[in-house]
């Protein structure tokens, strides 16, 4: 029996139904495995990410023309879950946030555009739970350039928890 973790943030069971009280929580699955594999001789091969911790996710420079629109990716190289998207104030009051994208996956509830100002490093309550991207799956800011005389240069940043 081979048990891997493919979410290292997914919700885990509270409780397994018919499992001995030992077996309650996060490690009832490797529990009921080592179980079986002590009882049918099978083998346990625990897999995935083992650790965790916060950490800082860069975008390139992105420079936008008056009034046209750009795209900065970045690729984590393991789990990681966003938890609050950034955008240096200086700029903020040029730019839109049209979309964030975890693979293609839109992480707002509409289409409308959010002022860069939501992102700022002086807002507040500015986290959100983004959903987790896979190693190595692109995360997209797509940005608007509001200012129409001007060209602007913005590089987002993201904060969040990874797994490795």
């Amino acid at each position: 029996m081979v048990v891997s973790k493919t979410n290292p943030f997914a919700q885990k069971p509270r409780h397994m139904v018919g499992a001995p009280s030992a077996l309650v929580g996060a490690n009832a699955l490797v529990g009921a495995a080592q179980m079986l594999a002590g009882t049918q001789g099978a083998t346990l091969n625990q897999s995935g990410p083992t650790q965790g911790r916060r950490q800082n996710l860069g975008f390139p420079t992105t420079s936008t023309i008056a009034s046209a629109s750009g795209n900065a990716q970045s690729a984590p190289q393991t789990w990681f879950r966003p938890d609050r998207l950034f955008i240096a104030s200086a700029v903020g009051g040029f730019y839109n946030v049209s979309a964030v994208l975890v693979g293609n996956k839109e992480q707002f509830v509409n289409s409308n555009p959010c002022p860069s100002a939501m992102f700022s490093e002086l807002a507040v309550n500015a986290d959100v739970e983004y959903d987790t991207c896979e190693p190595a799956v692109t995360i997209s800011v797509l940005v608007s350039n509001s200012d129409t005389t001007a060209t602007h240069t913005v590089t987002p940043g993201m904060t969040g928890r990874s797994a490795y």
